[in-house]
């Protein structure tokens, strides 16, 4: 599982941070075994203030902001970065 956090650094200062945001990707189905070349992740966007791991990654959890899916991605092939911009496309479509 992939975990995002967003912060807020008034000024530059590290000391003044406050995290803002915070996303989840997680590898689902039968593709969870990091060798395979093609990966199906689910993504999910944690309510404002929340630091618990979001429902259905965390069944105890508060319910996510946002959902999204990336299907076929091609892990061996593109950097985590080109992952995290397809999850949050997806969970975020209005912004396309």
């Amino acid at each position: 599982m992939l975990v995002l956090k967003l912060e807020m650094w008034p000024r530059g200062s590290e000391e003044r941070k406050r995290e803002i945001g915070r996303m989840y990707i997680a590898s689902v189905g039968d593709d969870a075994d990091a060798n395979d070349e093609i990966g199906d992740y689910s993504a999910l966007v944690a309510p404002d203030g929340a630091t618990t791991v979001p429902y259905p990654f965390n069944p105890g959890g508060p319910p996510p902001l946002r959902t999204g899916r990336v299907l076929g991605y091609p892990r061996l092939r593109h950097n985590v970065w080109r992952l995290v911009t397809r999850a949050l496309q997806d969970c975020f479509p209005e912004e396309k």
